[in-house]
């Protein structure tokens, strides 16, 4: 009996010192596993945080290489490649969907420097850099919202009027709006005091600049609402080529008279079609007028700027 009972002492002993032990590895185990865990969890941490870094690194250089394909260094506009074969057939694109709805057409823009190389020759080539970045601001002051502008080369820029707006002007055509506007940047060129050191007539030297300016003013056709709904991109660049093509020739007649605007319709042909831009009316002008008209034909006369332009009864 006494050996049975120690025997039953000793199992039970053993049993409460197993336990122990036990509980003893739990709590190892335990204390183990979260420090495992935490040091996971920092570790994960910081490659969630290196990845995203690397993420970020990656997609700033994706961007930078975006931009150097796509942007001119010097003026910050578009450069000539990325303008003809991009930024241009996405606004004619963008253009006819919104020309469907509003009936409002784009137009293609050349500009050029007058008497350039002069500005070079005078007073030097960093000058004549200045006077270049300096028209990419005028350009980018002068642009409205959706307007692509782009640096061709040299003295030479473009853009993409877009959606000319006859409500917010005092003009009756597209053509005029589109005239008016681009006289503006020509007088906001001619207006403003271009000065920098100059290698003939020393520091903080005027700089006279005035530029010449030829427009492209596009109706689409049936064939154009068919062919660029349906995303012909060669059609689309051809399309645009030819606009580019219209603005460059009338460019090359302002040219001739120099600080001048020069402007032509682009219909069913790409053959440029000569506008003849009215003097600047506003509609309550030509209202007015006409009722002056009327009045002095009720009494029997006639205002001095109507003489020999009565229509007969």
């Amino acid at each position: 009996m006494g050996e049975e009972t120690y025997e039953a002492y000793q199992n039970k002993e053993d049993r409460h010192l197993a336990e122990r032990i036990a509980l003893a590895d739990v709590a190892e185990f335990n204390s183990w596993w979260v420090n495992t865990a935490e040091r996971d969890l920092r570790r994960v941490t910081t490659e969630r945080d290196l990845l995203k870094y690397q993420k970020e690194a990656l997609e700033a250089k994706v961007y930078a290489l975006e931009r150097r394909v796509a942007i001119d260094p010097m003026t910050g506009l578009f450069n000539k490649t990325y303008f003809q074969e991009v930024a241009g057939p996405n606004a004619l694109s963008r253009g006819m969907r919104e020309y469907r709805k509003t009936r409002r057409p784009l137009a293609v823009v050349f500009l050029d420097g007058d008497k350039f190389k002069q500005i070079n020759d005078h007073h030097g080539h960093d000058a004549g850099d200045y006077v270049i970045i300096g028209l990419g601001r005028h350009m980018e002051a002068w642009a409205r919202k959706g307007d692509a502008l782009g640096h061709i080369g040299g003295d030479e820029f473009a853009a993409v009027m877009d959606q000319i707006d006859l409500k917010r002007a005092k003009y009756n055509t597209p053509a005029e709006v589109a005239y008016h506007r681009a006289k503006q940047l020509v007088e906001r060129v001619a207006g403003y005091e271009f000065k920098h050191d100059s290698l003939r007539y020393g520091e903080n030297a005027r700089i006279p600049v005035t530029i010449s300016v030829g427009v492209a003013l596009w109706k689409p056709t049936a064939e154009d609402v068919i062919r660029i709904e349906h995303g012909d991109e060669p059609y689309m660049l051809e399309r645009f080529a030819g606009l580019r093509t219209a603005a460059d020739e009338a460019l090359l007649d302002s040219k001739h008279e120099r600080n001048a605007v020069r402007i032509v319709e682009v219909g069913e042909s790409v053959r440029p079609i000569p506008l003849h831009i009215k003097p600047e009316t506003s509609r309550l002008k030509k209202y007015t007028t006409r009722l002056l008209a009327a009045a002095g034909k009720a009494y029997g006369k006639t205002t001095g700027r109507f003489n020999g332009d009565r229509r007969s009864s």
